[in-house]
């Protein structure tokens, strides 16, 4: 299988992709890092996420899919907006 980074970057091209993820290879692979630190497949976070000004969010959808299947996940959900919230105040400072 390609590498990470080639994988990332012939994945940008598809026209199926969110458009913060269209011709944004660097914003794909920040989100497969993220979908592996969550244990999700990419492709689900790819429908629930999104990069704005450097940041992942995650939608409301994927955060309740998350906290309904068990306490890890929902764990794992809490503690990402936990430091999103951290990240968006500093970056208001």
């Amino acid at each position: 299988m390609m590498d990470e980074q080639a994988y990332c970057e012939k994945l940008a091209g598809a026209d199926l992709l969110p458009p913060c993820f269209r011709g944004q290879p660097a914003n794909l692979l920040l989100v497969k890092q993220h979908a592996a630190a969550l244990d999700i497949p990419l492709i689900v976070a790819i429908q629930g996420m999104s990069v704005t000004d450097g940041r992942v969010g995650m939608d409301f959808w994927l955060f309740l899919r998350l906290c309904s299947a068990g306490p890890k996940l929902a764990r794992a959900a809490v503690d990402f907006f936990y430091v999103s919230a951290l990240q968006g105040q500093d970056a208001r400072r």
